[in-house]
């Protein structure tokens, strides 16, 4: 009884430390793929601004030539006229850049929100497992741990019981203190 006692013990063990080790990898899962997300989200930004500088630099190239073309044909007025326009153009550019970033980085935020909720949904789903499992564990070791559904459990098992267990049969309690034979079991 005792050896057996012990063995569902090391067996509940071994068990807990299983899940612990699942749970743990995980997590780690998790974070590794938070943070690839996090990276690639750099990257994304990093790409953009590069964009940016390089559309920036093309539309001052442009200016400037237009600035020379301007120079040679028209008069200062016009010239004035150009250059307003051109620093409207570099508005309306900037504007959209601007709003693009700012549409970017609502993305990023949502994506950022939604993986946040698959994490903890998924957490709450590893904690549920695991107390599943612990209740499982818990119920279906013989009544002497626990203690529930026939008294005979947390007193002492009868010798047909001990016999049984010698015997390496599986079942062993539910025919000794099944309803039926009640009145013949003599702990019960």
């Amino acid at each position: 009884m005792m050896m057996m006692m012990m063995m569902m013990m090391m067996m509940m063990m071994m068990m807990m430390m299983m899940m612990m080790m699942l749970i743990m990898m995980l997590m780690i899962m998790m974070m590794m793929m938070t943070m690839m997300m996090m990276m690639m989200m750099m990257m994304m930004m990093m790409m953009m601004m590069m964009m940016m500088m390089m559309m920036m630099v093309r539309m001052m190239m442009m200016i400037m030539m237009m600035m020379m073309m301007m120079m040679m044909m028209m008069t200062t007025t016009m010239m004035m006229m150009m250059m307003m326009m051109m620093m409207m153009m570099m508005m309306m550019m900037m504007m959209m850049m601007m709003m693009m970033m700012m549409m970017m980085m609502m993305m990023m935020m949502v994506m950022m929100i939604i993986m946040m909720m698959l994490i903890m949904m998924l957490m709450i789903m590893m904690m549920m497992m695991t107390m599943m499992m612990m209740m499982m564990i818990m119920t279906h070791v013989p009544g002497r741990f626990v203690g529930f559904d026939f008294p005979a459990y947390s007193v002492v098992a009868p010798d047909s019981v001990a016999e049984a267990v010698r015997k390496n049969s599986p079942l062993l309690y539910r025919e000794t203190c099944s309803p039926e034979k009640y009145a013949s079991c003599d702990v019960c």
